[in-house]
């Protein structure tokens, strides 16, 4: 009967003791608020340089014009990643870092995207000293060319056309009607 008591508490306490909790590692300690320029590399692609001016995002770099605030929301997610797994920056090559997939620097932080892990399917990516597991939606939210960062809204919010003109057409604006 004592043996038997000891068993259960020993499979109670088993039981009942409260999982450990996996470490998550940061990548960045930036916040996305404060950041005020954004950097893209694909491969040996010319680097994309998005800038903030005032409260919207402007492509600089190969031309310029206004870019997607969706698609720069998506670039800055990789600032509050998290990672269960960080492995120390050596040995790159093992993690397709030596020669990266894509470069993305964000207010002077980089981020190397390396191979993907076919067993976990996530992402090697470097960042400081460390390389860490992410998700493959991180390197998803690269943009392939410079027209997937361009806005695609005709006006900005602060812009109203004031004329329309074809060959042989023209509609104006005349005192707040069309």
């Amino acid at each position: 009967a004592g043996l038997l008591a000891v068993i259960v508490a020993l499979g109670l306490a088993a039981w009942l003791k409260p999982a450990a909790k996996e470490q998550q590692h940061s990548l960045s300690t930036l916040k996305a608020a404060a950041v005020k320029s954004i950097e893209v590399t694909i491969g040996a692609a010319a680097p994309l340089v998005l800038e903030r001016v005032a409260n919207d995002w402007r492509l600089n770099a190969p031309l310029q014009a206004r870019a997607d605030g969706f698609q720069v929301q998506r670039l800055l997610e990789i600032l509050d990643a998290k990672s269960g797994t960080r492995f120390p920056a050596a040995g790159l090559a093992r993690y397709g870092l030596n020669e990266p997939y894509a470069r993305l620097r964000i207010g002077g932080q980089d981020f190397s995207f390396g191979a993907a892990n076919e067993m976990s399917r996530e992402q090697y990516v470097l960042s400081g000293d460390g390389i860490y597991l992410l998700p493959l939606r991180y390197a998803a939210a690269l943009p392939k060319d410079v027209f997937n960062l361009l806005s695609k809204q005709l006006f900005a919010a602060d812009e109203a056309p004031l004329a329309f003109e074809l060959e042989g057409f023209k509609v104006e604006q005349v005192n707040g009607t069309w």
